[in-house]
């Protein structure tokens, strides 16, 4: 008998463990944890009705993908809205059964092009990685609808209704029940406890079907909170949670259903959401920026005995990079003859900054130099770099602003597909596509030379990320610092780069022994008496150069200055 009760326990803890672990209450109760900090706002009123002051200015986000049978009947529930102060952004993501063909058809064939902007990804975005880049070109005070291709709105008042909720401040975002197709099944939103949020936070089981919210609110998330496994997180909760967090408690359930959602297509599964990350403090007013904010980034250049490689790298800047940045040179030369060549140099190019150092002091200047300037921003770069694109620095420091990443990196691109000092293929990592010829992976989970995410391989960093570091850590050269700044690698870092690499690093010689032969092309003092014969390296060859590696092996032309 006490056998029989036994095995009966263990069968039935087993079932409940299957069950639990299959509704996901395992993965929830392993995952959640208590807010550092209150998520919930103190006298927010989303609930109360506000009187209809403004026509609020929406934007529907539909993402397609392989949707040709539903995508007419998405975009027509749209335009049959009663309210018109609207516009539409059409995202095919990489379908392949004609979707985009028959969306701009209908777009034609209603007369709608000035109401529509159809993009097209070639490549499989996902619905967050559509959502998200469609999201960066709304303006911050309009409301974004996302909606998939194969379900629609429910009725033609649903975005007049949304308008009237919107007209309280205290509303950031909206959501709503839905109904099932074909069964016109009732689907309610999951409720909120407010003890538990105050608790654990939104332990959400899944998504919420419909769910309209301030593009500005969408945009303040970081880009990591979003990544899963080295790109966007398929699973909707991966940006309805931060979204949530963000707003504070200022969420609107309404009792109508505001969508239709479709089951009669096969659903997408996507990941399991990851709560393993920091929770997203509310804030304190809604992010309605009018302009984008202006801030200057500083430009740290280091040299050691190389003119001639400095005198390169700054006519490759002077010629490439664009934007507000201000640029100081952290120089340190042996004896005489290499000051007397830097100081040429520096003649021909007044607006750069120089700061001599002497082999102690490197560690005071650099933390001196980064605390000095009001830029919120830096970019570190090495003298045997060389640019061989356009940049604007503004872009890039606009990017980092906007995605929350770690680093934004001008070595990498699509075409980096080899190690130079490794010498062998350099796998590329996972990465998401932003727009703009802009991309982004998890640089935790990359290999080789795509995983240092600490660098002074022309890098742009926030300094406030960056000072309180070096600090701490112990150095006394740019190699040093290296090194230890090498393992000081966020929990959450992603990175962004450019399509093609915007530079090269000319790896002529070495500050430090290296086995590798192009590193001993010439000596420093080989360089030195060149430079000294009025030469120059000929940078003209390297114009939009397709290196496979970040280090380029390149024998260069020296010409006359």
């Amino acid at each position: 008998m006490i056998r029989f009760w036994l095995v009966f326990c263990l069968f039935g803890g087993a079932m409940l463990l299957s069950f639990f672990s299959g509704s996901g209450e395992i993965h929830r109760w392993r995952s959640a944890a208590s807010p550092p900090f209150p998520l919930l706002i103190e006298g927010v009123a989303p609930e109360k009705e506000c009187p209809l002051t403004e026509h609020k200015a929406f934007a529907v986000v539909v993402v397609a993908h392989n949707a040709a049978s539903w995508c007419e009947r998405a975009l027509r529930s749209v335009f049959e809205q009663d309210y018109d102060y609207f516009r539409v952004l059409f995202v095919d993501d990489a379908s392949m059964d004609g979707t985009f063909e028959k969306a701009q058809q209908f777009i034609v064939d209603n007369h709608l092009e000035e109401r529509v902007i159809a993009v097209r990804n070639e490549m499989r975005a996902g619905f967050t990685g559509s959502l998200y880049r469609a999201a960066q070109v709304c303006l911050d005070k309009e409301i974004v609808i996302p909606l998939d291709a194969c379900n629609w709105l429910a009725f033609e008042g649903v975005v007049s209704r949304l308008n009237r909720v919107f007209q309280n401040p205290d509303v950031w975002i909206a959501r709503s029940a839905s109904v099932d197709y074909p069964l016109y099944r009732f689907c309610e939103a999951e409720e909120f406890d407010a003890k538990d949020v105050k608790r654990k936070g939104y332990l959400l089981s899944r998504p919420a079907p419909f769910l309209a919210f301030y593009a500005g609110l969408f945009k303040s998330i970081r880009l990591p909170d979003l990544f899963l496994e080295g790109t966007f997180a398929e699973n909707s909760l991966a940006w309805q949670l931060p979204l949530l967090e963000k707003a504070g408690g200022r969420c609107r359930t309404l009792a109508e259903p505001c969508l239709f959602e479709n089951r009669a297509y096969p659903q997408r599964k996507g990941e399991a959401a990851s709560f393993q990350r920091a929770f997203c403090r509310p804030l304190a007013e809604l992010p309605l920026s009018t302009m984008a904010k202006e801030s200057r980034t500083d430009l740290v250049l280091f040299s050691y005995d190389r003119p001639l490689q400095l005198l390169a790298a700054l006519e490759s800047i002077q010629r490439h990079l664009s934007g507000s940045f201000a640029c100081t040179l952290l120089y340190r030369s042996s004896d005489a003859r290499f000051d007397a060549a830097y100081k040429e140099v520096l003649a021909l190019f007044p607006t750069v900054r120089a700061v001599k150092q002497s082999a102690k002091d490197f560690k005071p200047l650099l933390e001196e130099i980064l605390s000095e300037s009001p830029a919120e921003y830096v970019l570190f770069c090495a003298d045997d770099l060389v640019m061989k694109d356009a940049v604007d620095l503004d872009l890039c420091r606009r990017m980092l602003e906007q995605t929350g990443a770690h680093g934004f990196y001008l070595r990498f691109g699509r075409n980096i597909q080899h190690s130079y000092l490794a010498g062998k293929p350099l796998p590329q990592p996972k990465s998401a596509e932003l727009g703009g010829g802009v991309f982004a992976w998890d640089l935790r989970r990359a290999a080789g030379e795509w995983g240092l995410a600490n660098n002074f391989e022309m890098s742009l960093y926030r300094k406030a990320d960056v000072i309180g570091v070096f600090r701490e850590l112990s150095y006394k050269n740019p190699e040093t610092l290296q090194v230890a700044w090498a393992r000081r690698l966020p929990e959450t870092a992603v990175g962004l780069y450019f399509e093609q690499s915007k530079l090269v690093n000319l790896p002529l010689n070495s500050v430090q022994a290296s086995g590798k032969p192009n590193m001993n092309y010439m000596t420093a003092e080989e360089l030195l008496l060149k430079f000294n014969q009025g030469l120059k390296i000929d940078i003209e060859p390297l114009f939009q150069v397709n290196n496979p590696a970040p280090h380029y092996e390149w024998a260069p032309e020296l010409i006359s200055r």
